[in-house]
């Protein structure tokens, strides 16, 4: 037999204080308010579905008075005695709320700037040069064409056509990367929970795009025809600064950027060694090239003339 409950008044829940720990006050049928040790008196409704017992809450009173918890209530247990869970109902109103929010907040260019914004704060965030090509290749090749098109719409069609674009260019490369960075933002979409799926799940490089295709670039191995190199080098006339440069270019196998930006606080005469920080260089590993004669000649002869300066070959600030 059912506990028999005297139902609640008005001045009964006005009286009611916090105590050190939560409490209920209960008013019969499921119905209960319950009172926080802040002071906040939440109604809930007890109830019974699919042989599970669950919990609803109906707001907070007084916001919600007494007749209007209990009509709420009776609402409630009509839903469920025609095999309706008011929790099921509820979630699902949640989440169609959420997806018409993101419909018209989430677009793709909001997502991308989203995105671009958080690989800068991760542990070993890639180079501001890196970043900066990746951010202007989105801009160029995707903003204008699918920019204001919300995530949740985005299709696979959409990034095809986008892609497509950039091979009717002729640049395959170039789409290969682009296609890369469209996942990763949809990616970081899927996993801050803005989306279900990725439009790039089905999409396959080597049938979009085709096979990558490996380039070899021309490379001096004739003994004869670099040291016609060699010397060409030593007879530029140019700027003074530039021809140090593209002396110690060939005795080191460096990217132009790390002789560029070579500073000479790097440069150890005694050791021999030219020490790069880790930040200039792509891995983010520092690196360590050994000094063969004829480049601490070349920096000797480089130090008469930039000493003063910062940077070795005076190319920079």
């Amino acid at each position: 037999m059912a506990r028999m409950v005297r139902p609640l008044t008005d001045k009964e829940i006005k009286a009611s204080k916090p105590k050190e720990k939560e409490y209920k006050l209960f008013d019969g049928g499921g119905l209960y308010l319950s009172i926080t040790a802040k002071g906040k008196k939440w109604w809930r409704l007890k109830y019974s579905f699919d042989g599970k017992e669950k919990r609803i809450s109906l707001g907070i009173y007084p916001l919600v008075t007494l007749q209007e918890a209990r009509k709420k209530r009776e609402d409630l247990k009509y839903q469920i005695s025609h095999g309706i869970d008011p929790s099921s109902e509820r979630k699902e109103e949640k989440e169609t709320i959420k997806k018409e929010a993101t419909k018209t907040l989430y677009t793709f260019s909001y997502l991308s700037n989203t995105y671009f914004e958080h690989i800068l704060t991760l542990a070993n965030p890639i180079s501001a040069n890196h970043h900066k090509k990746q951010v202007g290749r989105i801009s160029n090749h995707c903003l204008p064409y699918i920019g204001d098109i919300p995530i949740i719409e985005l299709t696979k069609n959409d990034i095809l056509d986008v892609i497509g674009r950039i091979k009717s260019q002729g640049t395959h490369e170039t789409a290969r990367r682009v296609l890369s960075f469209i996942k990763s933002i949809l990616d970081y979409g899927v996993d801050r929970e803005l989306l279900e799926y990725s439009a790039t799940s089905s999409i396959k490089p080597s049938k979009e795009i085709g096979k990558k295709v490996e380039k070899h670039y021309p490379i001096i191995t004739d003994p004869k025809a670099l040291k016609i190199l060699l010397l060409a080098l030593d007879d530029y006339s140019g700027d003074y600064t530039t021809k140090q440069a593209l002396r110690i270019m060939p005795h080191v196998a460096l990217r132009a950027g790390n002789i560029r930006y070579a500073e000479w606080d790097e440069i150890d005469f005694e050791k021999r060694l030219w020490t790069i920080p880790s930040d200039k260089m792509k891995m983010k590993v520092e690196h360590i090239v050994p000094l063969t004669d004829t480049v601490l000649e070349i920096l000797k002869e480089t130090k008469n003339f930039s000493a003063y300066g910062k940077y070795v070959c005076g190319l920079v600030g």
